[in-house]
């Protein structure tokens, strides 16, 4: 069976927290692909159940991990749904029919908000033909086509309505031996296709949603009386009934037994069975979920000063992805040179403050000769003022611009294998180096942490290029507890989203903190805007990010080194 879902999943996982963590962070990707104000993803469980979030089961893994590339492709499938269905205003259409349309029974009603619900999924359909997302929505539902199929010989049930004709639309699978009483209904449902077939194609979207909240009200009412029409038999496991209100426990008030509560209730004695605590995994999921996310969003915006400034959510995550580039030795020994020259450095300092022949300290054994002469065989260690440690944090521009290509070579790729030299380097010494990658993730300003525990991650270039809000997360994270930080902000062009420079470089000028920007491969037009903001030295560029090295050491030395 031929699999799309390669492309998002770089790393996998047999733990079972681990690999659904890994899969959270991948559909969270897949949603940012789709558009910027898709609502946010979350496993069942994890967060309260309402239409703020797109929830998925963990339970369809079958316990069974890594997750397989074919289960991982209806999960995309579903984000894929329910994310173009929130770009698209689903909520506010099916809730104008809803309120607006004629009132029928509760029983109708079923029926007909079944109806709708497929007219929004098959619309979503049509949106995403012409693009590479209308293979996960087929995966998605031919997975879910899978269960819960009902005869069709018998009269149909209001999600097997929608199911037949949202399977013949999607899935070009015609139902055979069907009920007389689905026919009429399903005439009407055609032509309802080829009219959001249309609407599909409309350039706007105001446009769209409008047109189909009024196509659903006539489709509202012509089926409806369709299924007015149908005989009313009493209670039995064939029959459809909408005079009894109440229903005997079991059955619908449809009137056929509802075989699919008796299913959904045995499979939910299995996942009891095979899941011993579900809470637990749930518990699990939101430790690992809190471990790997921070949410600055506030903290920034108490710290900003103009209130009128265009602040955006900012989340702080670790990379999942492990780096499979090798350091460049010979970038390695430059930089091990330096740190090497600032520990020596710093020791030739630190004899200076040793004070000797002191009244008072710490006795010392080479001045014992003097305590008949004067008694001076102290020695006292005073208060050091050094420039060592260090704590660097660069962040380097990860937006869709550093994927392209530069001098015949992709910028990420050349800058990320100079960030796995550094942080090879950097093993054995004191200084405090963090990596991150920055960009614009639906809407979000993400920093990706690239470099911890001793190893070097990736991400995947993409999004706009939220430099001031990036560097003023940067900022708000640098380690007190180090004297001297700065900030090496990597770019390769300006910024075009969240806060801006001027509002993030007042803040780091208020709290001391250096802030560096080298811009690789800059227009014109790019190096003027950073000039605006940053001082002589404070700005290097270069052609192409093939430089980039060079210009890290030469700040390295000129802050790390200085005398």
């Amino acid at each position: 069976m031929t699999t799309y879902s390669e492309f998002w999943r770089k790393n996998r996982s047999g733990d079972e927290t681990a690999e659904l963590m890994l899969c959270l962070r991948a559909l969270r990707k897949v949603a940012g692909y789709i558009g910027r104000n898709v609502k946010p993803v979350f496993w069942k469980g994890m967060v309260e159940t309402d239409n703020r979030f797109i929830l998925l089961d963990p339970g369809v893994a079958e316990e069974n991990y890594p997750v397989s590339f074919e289960t991982f492709d209806a999960l995309v499938g579903q984000v894929v749904l329910e994310g173009m269905s929130s770009l698209e205003w689903r909520e506010w259409v099916t809730g104008k029919v809803e309120k607006e349309a004629l009132t029928v029974s509760d029983s109708v009603y079923r029926y007909l908000n079944n109806v709708i619900a497929a007219a929004e999924d098959i619309y979503i359909n049509l949106r995403a033909k012409s693009s590479v997302w209308s293979h996960y929505l087929a995966r998605y539902w031919r997975l879910e086509r899978e269960t819960d199929r009902r005869d069709p010989a018998l009269p149909p049930s209001p999600a097997s309505l929608a199911d037949v004709w949202r399977a013949a639309t999607i899935l070009d699978e015609q139902a055979k031996n069907l009920h007389a009483y689905y026919y009429g209904p399903l005439e009407i449902l055609s032509h309802l296709t080829e009219e959001l077939s249309n609407i599909a194609l409309f350039p706007s979207i105001t446009e769209r949603r409008a047109r189909r909240k009024d196509v659903y009200m006539d489709i509202w009412e012509r089926v409806a009386d369709e299924i007015f029409q149908w005989e009313e038999f009493q209670f039995s496991p064939d029959a459809i009934n909408f005079r009894d209100e109440a229903a005997p426990q079991g059955e619908t008030d449809d009137g056929y037994h509802d075989d699919d509560d008796e299913d959904e209730n045995e499979n939910t004695d299995e996942s009891n069975q095979a899941s011993a605590d579900p809470d637990d995994l749930l518990n699990r999921l939101k430790a690992a979920l809190e471990d790997g996310e921070n949410d600055l969003t506030d903290v920034i915006a108490v710290a900003v000063e103009e209130p009128e400034a265009k602040s955006m959510e900012t989340i702080v995550r670790k990379s999942q992805s492990i780096s499979d580039f090798q350091p460049d030795e010979m970038l390695v020994n430059r930089l091990r040179k330096i740190f090497l020259q600032q520990q020596s450095l710093f020791m030739r300092r630190r004899k200076r403050y040793i004070k000797k022949a002191q009244y008072e300290g710490k006795i010392d054994p080479r001045r014992l000769y003097r305590v008949p002469m004067d008694g001076r065989v102290f020695k006292k260690k005073e208060l050091i003022v050094s420039d060592f440690p260090w704590h660097v944090c660069i962040i380097a521009d990860a937006s869709s611009s550093m994927g392209g290509k530069s001098g015949g070579k992709r910028p990420w790729e050349t800058a990320e294998k100079i960030f796995v030299s550094l942080a090879k380097a950097a093993v054995g010494f004191d200084n405090l180096i963090d990596i991150y990658a920055y960009s614009e993730d639906g809407g979000v300003c993400m920093l990706t942490q690239l470099y911890y525990g001793g190893k070097m991650y990736s991400v995947i270039p993409k999004g706009r290029t939220p430099s001031g809000q990036s560097i003023m997360a940067a900022a708000m994270m640098l380690n007190k507890k180090y004297k001297n930080s700065m900030i090496i902000h990597i770019t390769d062009g300006a910024a075009n989203c969240g806060l801006s420079l001027g509002d993030t470089l007042k803040y780091c000028r208020a709290h001391d903190v250096e802030v560096f920007t080298i811009g690789c491969g800059c227009n014109l037009q790019t190096q003027q805007f950073l000039k605006g903001y940053f001082s002589a030295d404070q700005l290097e560029f270069m052609d192409n990010i093939s430089g980039l090295s060079e210009i890290i050491e030469k700040l390295f030395r000129q802050r790390m080194l200085k005398t």
